[in-house]
């Protein structure tokens, strides 16, 4: 049983590892960039990788839709305690990089086709900070979860580029 925590733990840090360097890059702005022809493409993109990122944040941590354990009950005995791994690890990996697309797609660049694009870049603002306050749960879980949301739906309104 130790060892399987080891195990568990080494892989969790091999992971963390590599999310770092991901934000490091992404906040460097080495990430791999989409092309949006419109802000509005934009931040469809940065939604729907957002809409993504919930789904895995979801999936690892409070096994929404399924368990890990129920996803391989069909499993021989022998296999489910390896199932159950690879499993946590897939959904733990999978939020990782959800987490990283949706930096990196709040990140793009975009040709604002309207003349007064800052303003519809405030009320995007306005609406990241209204969907994503941290007041509104007491739960710290979902409280990082909504922190890491709200600076990557802000980065993606372009509020800040506006003058």
């Amino acid at each position: 049983m130790a060892r399987n925590a080891k195990t568990k733990m080494v892989r969790k840090c091999l992971v963390l590892a590599f999310l770092t360097v991901g934000m490091l890059i992404v906040i460097g702005g080495k990430g791999v960039k989409a092309r949006a022809t419109s802000c509005d493409d934009a931040f469809t993109a940065y939604t729907n990788a957002d809409n993504a990122y919930y789904d895995a944040y979801n999936s690892y941590y409070f096994d929404d839709p399924t368990t890990c354990v129920h996803d391989c009950s069909t499993r021989a005995p022998a296999e489910q305690p390896a199932c159950i791994d690879n499993c946590e690890i897939n959904r733990y990996t999978a939020a990782g990089n959800a987490e990283i697309n949706m930096f990196e797609t709040s990140n793009e660049t975009c040709d604002p086709v309207q003349i007064d694009a800052c303003a519809e870049a405030r009320a995007l603002a306005a609406g990241c900070l209204s969907q994503f306050d941290v007041s509104s749960t007491s739960d710290p879980v979902e409280q990082d979860r909504i922190a890491n949301e709200y600076p990557a739906c802000r980065t993606a309104s372009k509020v800040d580029s506006c003058q």
